[in-house]
């Protein structure tokens, strides 16, 4: 796992001290605030993928801070083979469910995998003051755009997802 940043110890934002992976801008598009934070706009998952696209980077999120974060992420062997021959929809999604990913269909190019989770690399961000920050920094700093982290009486998960 990547070393969590000092701030996530204490307080948000971390920004500051994630360590962006390469391929990743952190930069360029920030202004543009997630949905329903301070200095929201409307549409605005839109136009952070639209910012990004200007970048030359086709995949976006508000990973980091509620900021617009862009990248272009590898696409796994999985994304592209290891399902695609399964015509069945119960056989591609027992195939990308055995895969580790969340989402699955049958397209005209055969059964498509997406949403890959890694509930393990992140899986420690508990002891933190902040684990929300600590998990969304985590994530980053693994390569992931999107994190899914829940908190209840009885359990915490941190999970990245693509």
């Amino acid at each position: 796992m990547a070393a969590l940043c000092a701030a996530c110890l204490e307080k948000q934002p971390v920004h500051d001290e994630a360590v962006v992976p390469p391929g990743f801008d952190v930069e360029s598009c920030a202004e543009i605030a997630a949905p329903g934070s301070p200095g929201a706009v409307e549409l605005a998952p839109l136009r952070c993928a639209d910012c990004c696209l200007d970048q030359g980077l086709r995949d976006s999120s508000f990973i980091l801070d509620d900021a617009c974060v862009c990248a272009n992420l590898p696409p796994l062997a999985s994304d592209l083979l290891s399902c695609r021959d399964a015509i069945a929809e119960d056989e591609c999604l027992s195939c990308c469910d055995d895969a580790g990913y969340t989402y699955s269909g049958i397209t005209d190019s055969g059964c498509e995998c997406l949403g890959l989770e890694d509930p393990y690399s992140c899986d420690d961000v508990f002891g933190y003051k902040d684990p929300r920050a600590a998990c969304s920094t985590c994530c980053l700093e693994e390569g992931y755009l999107g994190v899914e982290f829940r908190l209840d009486r009885d359990r915490s998960d941190c999970v990245c997802t693509r």
